[in-house]
């Protein structure tokens, strides 16, 4: 026996150790801040810690059950969505999913650009947690913040273009 006498207590108390450490990387990814959860995700990244602060202080967090819509299509646009964990799908009124999007992925840009209604239903998939920026107090900061506004629009402008390069084959 390599362990001796009580290795069997040794292993178990190995893997009880392991198991919670496991569970505080889930626990410290679920309690990531949500400036980290901004920094993170596709349209805020490489923000400034000034300019992540005030986008995370008009930021409502939500934790939504799998199978709950976010967005309708055809429905106005009122917030900008930030995953934070958990999966959502991108449901055209076809009924077609075209898209399972993630931590990090922001939606409802098109919207938030072009003041137009939903271009698709958002439904998770899984439980997520989720981050809502409303869109008045965020085109507001823009507004009020021109160098954040122009790497904001950038992103969101870079996201869609990337999107129609995908969808036209270049």
């Amino acid at each position: 026996m390599f362990f001796g006498k009580g290795a069997g207590r040794l292993r178990i108390t190995a893997l009880v150790l392991a198991g919670l450490w496991l569970l505080g990387a889930a626990s410290l990814c679920l309690a990531a801040s949500k400036e980290e959860v901004l920094a993170q995700s596709d349209i805020f990244s490489g923000l400034t810690d000034r300019q992540l602060d005030l986008l995370a202080s008009i930021s409502k967090e939500e934790l939504v059950p799998a199978g709950n819509k976010l967005t309708t299509f055809g429905e106005p646009v009122e917030e900008l969505l930030v995953i934070a964990s958990g999966t959502v799908k991108v449901i055209l009124p076809s009924g077609n999913v075209v898209a399972m999007v993630g931590p990090g992925t922001t939606l409802g840009e098109m919207g938030f650009v072009d003041k137009k209604n939903a271009s698709a239903s958002l439904v998770t998939q899984a439980e997520c947690r989720v981050l809502k920026l409303k869109a008045s107090e965020l085109r507001s900061i823009l507004n009020d913040n021109p160098l954040l506004g122009y790497k904001v629009m950038e992103k969101i402008a870079a996201k869609i273009s990337r999107s129609l390069r995908a969808r036209n084959g270049v």
